[in-house]
């Protein structure tokens, strides 16, 4: 058997639910903080109680709890790619471009 070879986490970052960045989430892990939380009235275009159902079927959800993640404001400075574009961008990969960047940038204590 062949010893795998080392790797090194050179960077690590997020945005998660409650937690704008790492120190924050993990401090919630592990002083077992819940971000989880009723889905607000205006999430969907219908009230959630009428967006819930007990088994999945299209355009329905299991649960009226969710983890959303809030007051998030995408900062394209830095970018290298033109404003009319990274505006528009659906939030997922505003906040992969946020995250990724945060990874590589701000040194992280061990």
């Amino acid at each position: 058997m062949q010893k795998p070879p080392p790797i090194a986490v050179v960077g690590m970052a997020g945005v998660f639910p409650g937690a704008a960045d790492l120190t924050t989430f993990w401090n919630n892990v592990t002083h077992k903080v819940g971000t989880c939380a009723e889905v607000p009235e205006a999430r969907w275009i219908a009230a959630p109680s009428e967006m819930l159902s007990s088994q999945t079927s299209p355009d329905k959800a299991i649960s009226p709890r969710c983890c959303l993640i809030h007051d998030f404001n995408f900062d394209s400075s830095g970018i290298d790619l033109p404003a009319t574009l990274l505006k528009p961008l659906d939030p997922v990969y505003q906040l992969t471009l946020h995250a990724g960047r945060q990874a590589v940038s701000v040194p992280q204590p061990l």
